[in-house]
């Protein structure tokens, strides 16, 4: 019995050396079946430890192709374990795995239960480093919950405890986690100072894997900011770091980025390649997640073409691959797409059906800035079929979801959503009161094409409320502007500007022909009198 013994332990060994040289090169489908078999020999050696930490190892695994609902099983299997055994430190790696998927699958405050039992466990252990690594993961938790300012606490506090312990991997970590929230509250100088503090430490640890993220966050960055050349440099970055390492699935996430920059950037032919090239690699290492976005990304640029059924037959298989993986931050994005595919088909009831189920996902899992673009899209919906007081519903929803997010960029987008309900209903002082505050959030964030549209649709209201110096002085500021919108902006403006000339010259004339009218008629009377 000990020689085999023997043999079932060498065989364990073998198989748990070949694990790690797949899970160096990505190769999930491999490192699943190493795993299962490396699970079969520590079950004959009945090593429950081993088992549990497996389980573990398999569930991180499936989580990294994007397969969230097998990735839940094998965690709970590893729990059981864990807890029958009354092994403390494999039940806080499980409960922080549990996290991690509860996030990608956008159930944010399952993520937070888990990540407080995580955080009991590694404060009853003493483990500083697992009381930091909680802390950041609770920052990233409550960012998604739109909970910028506690997640900002949170992940300093973190912060504090790896600076003591000079973890500079963690400490590298944590920057990205601040960069992030100040991201998604829209603050992006702020931003790109953490997420350059991250690629200066990965850069001096020489961690490829961490500068490829770190490449990929700055790209993402950038490419909110509309800086679309910045965005691709990055992006390109980090798939060369990705090539290097022969990290295939680093490989389809890098195509998959440059691809959604080149549309945003208009560039849809380059997009259509990156797409592609990256949906290929996603499909051969079974990464599903991306293969997911990059359907959905297709998706968009065939809507924008006007190709409905190419972006209809990319939406539902992205939609497929999100109801098997039960992925619900996916099937928000879809059902997001198919409003847009349907609203752009001429079916605006269709397109609130798909929003609403898009809203019920985003209102579940807690995030503010998926409801906010949810309620966005209904207003957008219901202003097509003209239905003004409804979209204005929507569009107050929506601002207050960007108000409590402090995104101040999504607040001008909300107070210029406002205004053209606004103006539909033919409510012009409503509609110049939200333009004032577009306006002033413009100027603020020196968005100088949001500014000067506000200029002329401002002066635009003003000429219909009949008050033409109110034109002359908000055209006279976007002609001033040395960058303005376009040529055909510059033509309203001028055009405009001209007409209330016009009306002060139209008005000084008629008040000059009713003085002299009342002179005449002062002249009659004293002639009468005398």
């Amino acid at each position: 019995m000990a020689s085999e013994r023997e043999l079932w332990k060498d065989e364990r060994a073998a198989y748990g050396s070949l694990i790690k040289m797949y899970e160096g090169t990505n190769q999930y489908g491999k490192t699943i079946e190493c795993l299962e078999k490396y699970m079969a020999a520590s079950v004959k050696l009945g090593d429950r430890t081993e088992e549990c930490t497996t389980y573990t190892n398999l569930g991180t695994t499936h989580r990294a192709m994007g397969d969230f609902s097998k990735a839940v099983e094998c965690l709970h299997k590893a729990l059981a374990i864990a807890l029958d055994t009354n092994n403390l430190a494999c039940q806080a790696t499980v409960y922080e795995g549990l996290a991690s998927v509860a996030t990608l699958r956008g159930r944010f405050l399952k993520a937070v239960a888990h990540l407080e039992k995580f955080f009991a466990i590694v404060l009853l252990l003493n483990d500083r480093a697992g009381q930091a690594s909680a802390y950041g993961n609770l920052g990233n938790a409550y960012r998604s919950l739109g909970q910028n300012q506690k997640a900002i606490v949170y992940i300093k506090k973190g912060l504090v405890i790896v600076l003591q312990l000079e973890d500079r991997s963690s400490q590298a970590k944590a920057y990205c986690g601040l960069g992030n929230v100040f991201m998604k509250m829209g603050n992006y100088d702020k931003a790109i100072a953490y997420l350059k503090k991250n690629l200066e430490i990965v850069l001096g640890m020489k961690n490829m894997a961490g500068q490829g993220i770190a490449y990929g966050n700055l790209g993402n960055t950038y490419l909110l900011m509309g800086q679309h050349q910045k965005a691709l440099a990055y992006y390109k970055e980090s798939l060369a770091i990705a090539v290097s390492m022969k990290n295939r699935a680093g490989q389809g996430k890098s195509h998959s980025n440059l691809g959604n920059a080149y549309r945003v950037a208009g560039q849809t032919d380059k997009a259509i390649e990156h797409l592609k090239r990256g949906l290929a690699i996603a499909l051969t290492v079974d990464d599903r997640g991306t293969a997911c976005t990059i359907h959905r990304n297709l998706g968009y640029i065939y809507v924008s073409q006007g190709q409905h059924e190419n972006a209809l037959e990319h939406a539902k298989k992205c939609l497929t691959i999100a109801i098997r993986t039960q992925n619900p931050v996916a099937q928000f994005g879809d059902y997001t797409l198919l409003g847009k595919i349907c609203r752009s088909l001429g079916q605006p009831a269709e397109s609130v059906e798909h929003l609403k189920k898009a809203l019920t996902i985003a209102v579940k899992g807690g995030d503010l800035l998926d409801q906010a673009e949810t309620y966005r899209e209904l207003g957008v919906s219901h202003l097509t079929m003209r239905e003004y007081e409804e979209a204005i519903v929507f569009q107050q929803k929506f601002l207050a979801m960007a108000v409590n997010a402090r995104n101040r960029r999504l607040q001008v987008e909300a107070y210029g959503c406002l205004a053209t309900s606004h103006v539909a209903l033919c409510q012009h002082g409503k509609a110049a009161a939200y333009l004032k505050k577009f306006l002033a959030i413009a100027v603020e964030l020196k968005d100088t094409i949001n500014e000067s549209k506000a200029y002329v649709n401002l002066g635009s209201i003003y000429e219909i409320l009949g008050q033409p110096q109110k034109v002359i002085e908000y055209l006279k500021k976007y002609l001033a502007m040395p960058m303005r919108t376009k040529v055909r902006a510059d033509d309203e403006a001028k055009l405009l500007l001209s007409r209330a000339y016009k009306s002060l010259e139209r008005d000084a004339a008629a008040a000059a022909a009713a003085a002299a009218a009342a002179a005449a008629e002062d002249q009659v009377g004293d002639k009468r009198t005398t």
